[in-house]
């Protein structure tokens, strides 16, 4: 049970960027974890940036997920 609730804490965290307008611009992976880079879609260099780090391979596989969504949208478009 505590690992769905990591999951839940995870996929909270990264549902909670991209509501305020944030994108994923890049994912790294180490023996520590992912770590999902996002910074906050706007026209100025100083957007802000944040990281979220994922333990949890179900978040792993939600990220993807996330991503090829947004893809198959843009090619749509």
């Amino acid at each position: 049970m505590q690992e769905h609730q990591l999951y839940l804490d995870e996929k909270q965290k990264i549902d909670t960027l991209l509501e305020n307008n944030f994108c994923i611009v890049g994912i790294i992976e180490n023996l520590s974890g992912t770590f999902v880079a996002f910074k906050q879609a706007e026209e100025t260099g100083n957007a802000p940036q944040a990281t979220v780090q994922l333990l949890i391979p179900e978040t792993r596989k939600y990220v993807t997920n996330l991503l090829f969504t947004s893809r198959l949208d843009q090619s749509v478009s």
